[in-house]
């Protein structure tokens, strides 16, 4: 049975082609799935785990916080190689439990899809691989999408991951074989790369690629078509669903505190239809409605010595400086979750921390699991909607 590995980093698009593989009845397994697998109560690796990055990653049952480890893990180099050193023997001995199980079965050929594969141990048990990619920001939306975390934790997971240079080029130096499919577009949202021939597989096998060749025609178009899609569809998602005004402000803003622009235009949509003149029952004011006492508390915090009043909520760009800061402090004290950051700058700070200390909302303490109001859940999901459709397409 020929191994065929299927890498690339978070978000580039790994499971779509993965899925529909499967669909076409090939075995795949999904590394990443048996990644998180070990770290259900009971794996031999929570311990370890415990011991480098601290007891309070799991809690009294065993269930690993898995966004507080994460956040430990991947914040240095460092971290990043002890949670593979720790946890990789038992990935590898559950990936070979499954291939064994499908050779078994009569397969003659089986898809593992992993986003770390070159220059580990697997590397060696794949007679190929195909490297799969995707524009850096397009990871970054597809990641905020399905974790529910904010872009800059999202880019520091991605930056922590291997380069996309690093498989190319180290397989490239050995197999010389190389196939692509690439449209230039800008916003182009994947791309399929044969990289060669893995190290397990002799001289005389190498040559029997035939079954392998239709697959990886079929992925390539695939690829192009998808990126076409995306190329197309992606501009006017942005426009008709958030369209882009104040857009001087809220880049310089967002750029200042951190944001991703999106984000912003998502709040301003949300709370005021980019209406600058707009008020609420509330008494909140302007593009991102923020009320007289959240204006005074920012105020002292970045405008102490300036003469503004809560009157000037009504300009864009005041407003729109005073809300960034805002969504960054929100963002900053619940750990760059965007869904309980929202949660924050829609119903207070003090209504989250207090909803944080109730185990039927929060398991960690740290972000919201549940929403409670009607107004929050609403407002929550509205500033999902744009990672939503980025990370569906």
């Amino acid at each position: 049975m020929k191994v065929v590995g299927i890498t690339g980093r978070s978000g580039c698009g790994k499971s779509s082609a993965t899925n529909f593989l499967r669909e076409k009845g090939y075995p795949c397994i999904d590394a990443d799935l048996v990644a998180r697998e070990v770290l259900l109560p009971g794996s031999p690796c929570i311990a370890q785990l415990q011991q480098v990055f601290g007891a309070d990653i799991a809690d009294e049952n065993g269930t690993v916080r898995r966004r507080l480890l994460a956040d430990r893990a991947f914040a240095t180099p460092e971290g990043t190689a002890a949670l593979t050193d720790i946890t990789q023997p038992e990935i590898l001995r559950r990936i070979d439990a499954a291939l064994d199980e499908a050779r078994r079965g009569g397969a003659d050929l089986a898809f593992v899809d992993g986003a770390v594969i070159v220059g580990t141990p697997f590397e060696a048990r794949c007679d190929a691989l195909i490297l799969v990619t995707a524009p850096y920001e397009t990871s970054v939306a597809r990641i905020c999408a399905r974790d529910g975390i904010a872009p800059e934790m999202a880019r520091r997971r991605l930056d922590a991951q291997t380069p996309l240079e690093t498989p190319a080029r180290r397989r490239h130096g050995r197999a010389g074989q190389r196939q692509h499919a690439w449209c230039p577009a800008r916003k182009a949202a994947i791309r399929f790369e044969w990289i060669g021939e893995g190290g397990n597989m002799p001289k005389a096998k190498k040559r029997k690629r035939s079954i392998l060749a239709p697959i990886l025609a079929l992925l390539l178009v695939l690829a192009l078509a998808g990126t076409l899609l995306f190329s197309t569809f992606r501009d006017k998602i942005e426009h008709w669903e958030y369209p882009q005004r104040f857009t001087e402000y809220v880049e310089y803003y967002a750029g200042k505190y951190g944001i991703d622009p999106m984000i912003l235009y998502a709040f301003i949509r949300t709370e005021s239809n980019f209406d600058p003149n707009a008020d609420s029952d509330a008494g909140a004011r302007g593009l991102m409605q923020i009320t007289e006492v959240t204006f005074d508390w920012i105020k002292m915090k970045i405008a102490p010595t300036e003469s503004l009043t809560f009157d000037d909520l009504y300009d864009p760009e005041t407003n729109i400086r005073f809300g960034s800061y805002f969504v960054s402090y929100c963002l900053d004290r619940y750990s760059g979750h965007l869904a309980t950051a929202a949660a924050a700058y829609h119903s207070g700070v003090g209504t989250v921390d207090g909803l944080l200390g109730q185990e039927a909302y929060s398991t960690d303490g740290v972000t919201l699991d549940h929403y409670p109001y009607p107004q929050m859940r609403l407002y929550v999901k509205n500033h999902r909607e744009l990672s939503a459709l980025l990370g569906d397409l």
